[in-house]
């Protein structure tokens, strides 16, 4: 028989609690799995936070069996804690402290709230009526809440809010549930984090959205074969549809012509092999025969990898702009036209007035030298009148063709460095006529040192004669005074002033006199004449050159017109320049004249002079002109002949006209360059179209303008013999020149 023993009663208590104990670690275990649990389907199940939050608060406090709990946010803004929902058990009558959570703020490490944002980790009150840092004390006591837990809602150090509970019961802290709600805090956090994002990447689809369909200029997406992804509300209109999907899958085939198409789907898959985006005009062929034009910019599609799946682009409808700039392209080939009509016009008209005046002024000229002795003092006189009146209507012809090239902006400048001093003196020698019977003195007055000028030398002559033809139209008596005037250490040309005693111009009427066919007043034109377009033209030349002209005057004492040849600078706009020609357009004369003085009278006597005109009148005249300088002439009624002279001759100068049929006067000059044997012989042009011409022709010593006065002519053919550069020689003369056939005798 055997015996067994029974357990000591204190043997069996420990048993049962350790039974116990290790029952309700288990039950607590479950408990927080199963607030994990509820926890998680209300969050798979909200939308937002807000939305399940009274879930969440039930679902913990009854899995505990707490009474109540609450949400607090963050406010950014304000950077405070508000509570954004409270729940407790319906039957307990705590709406006071409920109501007064809801309207709380808690700032950083004030109240529970505050306490867990300021820590970022859970923390527990046994007795928040005992706590002094809870300002919802008193009504928690009348609602018979006592302890309180708070964990923070979070994604890694980020706090996004916090959540508190409450229980009627005095409870000491429980670790492991604090661990617990760490875990579910931060599983709030990262719901908040995927629905902030969420939020964000919505916004920007809206955005995205938004800006497609209310563009008014076509989007587009397609893959790598050229089919249509998506498409804008603009460009859906454009092919006549209004749902997305009717374009899905499509091609540019499907809605424009061959022509178009073609080229689009070329350009695309262009982009999708180089990766290179394009902008460009579009012609845009329809089926219907319609043409339209678009400014497409066009880039590649790239996935997140960086491939190339596709392209996308945007374009702006510029068929309005198209149009306008064909219409404008018509009108301005229409208006070029015209101005080549009108300068067809002004070349036509400048030869057919300028060559029977030639005429008229030379043999009236010739006449008036009276050789012969037989013309009455009465012929005389008739012959000056017909001199005067022909110089009257070639001055208003070339007044006028000048006004008509400034405005058309067909000057030409050709800027060369010269002598002023030089200039100035043989233009006022030019016009000492003007004076031969008026009780009027010519004056000029330069210092001994004038520095060489940049400048276009014909156009500042014409501007000085102008000032001087003006001086000396108005002046009756007294002088007309042209003075250099220079900076004194320098020698530099600051301005070029006209002076004379006439009879001056009143104040009122000094900002009109440079306008075209103005005068002082209409008195003033009718007793001196002319046409008001001397100054109009002096001050266009001169701003094309860069200079300006200021004018003073008194009524009964006289005017001051000076050229300032300094510019000076106003404000946003710089001072015009003139246009520099290239070494090889300098002509001979100014090398000669930019050395300083100008140089002793070359002897003229028994030189030989090709003349080379078609026109026989202008063979005369100017055959008698140098003969009266004592050369021997020889004459050509073409370029061929005056080639073939050249050659047999070796003529000491050659004068030529530019416009001749068959061979021109620019042809004969290029081939006499071009010849070993005659490059040496100066050449000057004298033309009816000369003034147009100063800077085309190149190589040659100077360019003058039909009618020539003798002293013109003179100072040129000085020029002439001192143009011979040291490598070109005077020509060996043929001796047997005199025996060449010249049809003019």
């Amino acid at each position: 028989m055997s015996m067994t023993s029974k357990p000591a009663p204190d043997e069996l208590a420990a048993a049962y609690e350790a039974i116990e104990a290790e029952l309700e670690a288990q039950r607590g275990a479950e408990q927080r799995l199963g607030v994990q649990y509820a926890v998680v389907r209300v969050l798979a199940e909200a939308t937002t936070l807000q939305e399940g939050a009274s879930q969440i608060l039930q679902a913990v406090a009854g899995s505990l069996n707490w009474d109540a709990g609450g949400l607090w946010l963050k406010d950014a803004s304000a950077n405070v804690l508000r509570c954004a929902a409270f729940w407790h058990k319906p039957e307990l009558q705590i709406e006071e402290f409920a109501d007064g959570s809801r309207t709380l703020t808690c700032s950083t490490g004030v109240g529970l709230p505050g306490r867990v944002w300021a820590s970022g980790k859970p923390a527990w009150v046994p007795d928040v009526v005992k706590d002094t840092n809870f300002p919802r004390a008193p009504s928690a006591a009348r609602a018979g809440l006592h302890a309180a837990f708070g964990f923070p809602i979070k994604l890694r150090e980020t706090v996004y809010g916090t959540m508190e509970f409450f229980s009627r019961e005095i409870l000491e802290p429980d670790n492991d549930l604090l661990q617990m709600f760490d875990a579910v805090g931060s599983q709030i956090g990262q719901f908040i984090e995927r629905h902030r994002g969420t939020q964000a990447l919505d916004h920007e689809r809206f955005l995205l959205h938004t800006l497609l369909d209310n563009l008014p200029d076509p989007i587009y997406f397609k893959d790598r074969l050229s089919r249509f992804l998506r498409n804008n509300r603009a460009h859906l209109k454009l092919f006549g549809l209004t749902e997305p999907a009717e374009a899905i899958g499509k091609t540019d085939f499907d809605f424009f012509g061959e022509e178009h198409a073609r080229q689009a789907y070329e350009d695309e898959q262009e982009m999708i092999r180089t990766g290179q985006g394009m902008t460009k005009e579009e012609k845009e062929t329809w089926p219907d025969g319609r043409v339209t034009w678009a400014l497409s910019t066009k880039l590649p599609l790239r996935n997140p990898r960086g491939e190339i799946v596709g392209t996308f682009g945007i374009s702006r409808d510029i068929t309005d702009q198209k149009r306008a700039e064909e219409v404008l392209k018509k009108a301005k080939e229409a208006a070029e036209e015209a101005s080549r009509t009108k300068s067809q016009f002004l070349a036509n008209m400048s030869h057919e007035l300028r060559t029977p005046l030639n005429s008229v002024i030379g043999f009236a000229n010739i006449l008036l030298k009276n050789k012969a002795n037989n013309l009455r003092p009465e012929d005389l006189t008739f012959l000056q009148r017909i001199l005067a009146n022909g110089k009257h209507l070639l001055g208003l012809i070339n007044e006028i063709l000048d006004l008509s090239k400034i405005e058309a902006h067909k000057i030409e400048l050709v800027a060369t460095p010269i002598n002023l001093s030089e200039l100035v003196r043989e233009t006022v020698i030019q016009q000492e006529g003007q004076v031969r019977d008026k009780p009027v003195k010519l004056i000029v007055d330069i210092p001994t040192q004038v520095a060489p000028l940049q400048t276009d030398p014909q156009r500042l002559k014409q501007v000085i004669i102008n000032l001087i033809g003006n001086a000396l139209k108005f002046t009756e008596q007294g002088s007309v005074t042209v003075r250099v005037v220079t900076e004194p250490s320098t020698g530099e040309p600051l301005r070029i002033e006209v002076t004379d005693t006439g009879i001056g111009i009143p104040q009122e009427r000094l900002g009109v006199i440079f306008e075209a066919f103005q005068q002082a007043d209409a008195s003033t034109s009718r007793k001196y004449g002319g046409t008001g377009l001397g100054l109009t033209i002096s001050q266009a030349l001169c701003q094309l050159m860069g200079y300006r002209i200021e004018v003073s005057s008194q009524v009964g004492v006289g005017s001051t017109f000076s050229v300032l040849l300094a510019p000076r600078e106003v404000a946003g706009q710089p001072p015009a320049a003139p246009t520099t020609a290239s070494a090889t357009s300098v002509r001979a004369p100014q090398a000669a004249r930019e050395k300083g003085a100008v140089p002793a009278p070359v002897e003229l006597k028994n030189k030989l002079v090709l003349i080379i005109d078609d026109e026989e009148d202008s063979r005369v005249l100017l055959k008698h002109t140098i003969e009266d300088t004592c050369c021997q002439v020889i004459v050509a009624s073409s370029g061929e002949e005056g080639l073939s002279l050249a050659r047999n001759a070796r003529p000491d100068l050659i004068s030529v006209n530019l416009l001749m049929p068959g061979m021109s006067g620019w042809e004969f000059v290029r081939r006499i360059k071009a010849d070993p044997d005659l490059r040496g012989i100066p050449v000057i042009v004298v033309s009816v179209v000369a003034g147009e011409n100063t800077g085309r022709v190149f190589g040659v010593v100077d360019v003058l303008q039909k009618p020539i006065s003798r002293e013109e002519l003179l100072a040129v053919l000085q020029r002439a013999e001192m143009a011979r550069e040291p490598g070109n020689p005077k020509p060996t003369r043929n001796p047997n020149w005199l025996n060449v056939q010249n049809p003019d005798g």
